[in-house]
């Protein structure tokens, strides 16, 4: 399982971080077309309000980071724990071939930190 973990990190470094790294340095492509597509929705069972709530997963990620570890920590420290929450978060999704959360039918990944992943 830790090998199928550390082959997706490196693999989703290779599809997303590298090709970032040459469009930033590319004058063709604006900056603001960098950011990771905000179009994508994910259905998230909120242990809180105990509802199934879709929201952005570009949204969620932000609340898993803020969850996870606080925002003092070094910015490198963050944008890891950004990947790592994606890269967990995708793997969960339906869409992309993902069971969604056990625990919750209807959600792809729920706030228990038991469970799934911490969220504020």
């Amino acid at each position: 399982m830790r090998k199928l973990a550390a082959a997706i990190a490196v693999l989703m470094i290779l599809l997303f971080a590298i090709p970032l790294v040459l469009l930033k340095d590319s004058e063709k492509e604006p900056e603001k077309d960098l950011r990771p597509d905000t179009d994508i929705s994910i259905e998230v069972y909120m242990c809180d309000i105990d509802k199934v709530v879709t929201m952005n997963l570009e949204d969620y990620i932000l609340g898993v980071v803020a969850g996870e570890m606080p925002a003092e920590f070094h910015l490198e420290a963050l944008k890891a724990q950004a990947l790592a929450a994606r890269t967990y978060t995708m793997l969960r999704m339906r869409q992309f071939g993902g069971s969604g959360c056990s625990k919750h039918p209807g959600a792809e990944i729920c706030t228990d930190s038991t469970h799934c992943q911490a969220y504020r």
